[in-house]
């Protein structure tokens, strides 16, 4: 029987020199998505099976 769980990522998303990226798109394997905030921050939130993994990725556009 598969676990559903609560999950909460939080992280600051920065630039090679450091400086922190507005409206950064993060997402994951499962659909759940946020943008980063001021100062680069952001928090997902949501359910998962915890027997299975899922990926996170960023993108904004100009950055690699």
């Amino acid at each position: 029987m598969a676990e559903i769980v609560k999950y909460s990522i939080k992280g600051i998303i920065v630039d090679s020199n450091d400086k922190p990226i507005l409206g950064a798109l993060i997402e994951n394997s499962i659909g759940d998505k946020t943008r980063s905030q001021f100062k680069g921050v952001f928090t997902l939130k949501g359910r998962y099976n915890k027997n299975n993994q899922f990926n996170l990725t960023i993108s904004k556009k100009g950055y690699n």
